[in-house]
């Protein structure tokens, strides 16, 4: 976050940072299965919601 011309940094960002730039494969691994149940998850309430209506 940047307030007043400083940029704050929390320990979450440092540690996803560091894990991005590690190239560490079960991070990456972690990530894409995230990334997959998300896009799941958001269809899946989507069309709940379309139902719903």
């Amino acid at each position: 976050m940047s307030a007043g011309g400083f940029h704050v940094h929390g320990p979450h960002d440092h540690a996803v940072e560091h894990g991005a730039q590690s190239g560490d494969s079960l991070a990456s691994q972690v990530v894409v299965v995230t990334a997959i149940l998300a896009t799941v998850g958001a269809l899946v309430g989507y069309q709940g919601g379309y139902t719903q209506n």
